[in-house]
């Protein structure tokens, strides 16, 4: 009685690539001060490390609160250049805490 194989030996034939070498597209949340500029600077960082951004989604704060909920979708990203982009904007004085990134991936 033979063991059944799964396919396993097409996987040992295939070249694993790097995590930071993987290319998708990303969601991440951050907090960042809801006034003029915080906005663009954030894009900006984007834009000088070569992302694109597929949508944005800013909530408006609560009543007497000064922090805004952002949202981001990247079009697909390398993995190590959006750590990058993560890293610089957590050093940033407008933006709050740590940011929430995600990987979107395309299962079809």
């Amino acid at each position: 009685h033979a063991s059944p194989s799964y396919g396993f030996h097409q996987v040992a034939e295939k070249c694993v690539l790097p995590i930071e070498d993987v290319e998708t597209a990303y969601y991440l949340r951050l907090m960042a001060e809801d006034k003029p500029g915080v906005l663009s600077e954030i894009t900006q960082i984007f834009s000088a490390a070569g992302i694109s951004i597929e949508a944005v989604n800013q909530k408006e704060p609560e009543p007497g609160e000064t922090e805004a909920v952002i949202i981001l979708l990247t079009h697909k990203a390398v993995e190590k250049d959006l750590l990058a982009v993560v890293k610089t904007l957590e050093t940033l004085e407008n933006v709050h805490g740590k940011i929430i990134h995600i990987r979107v991936e395309n299962l079809q």
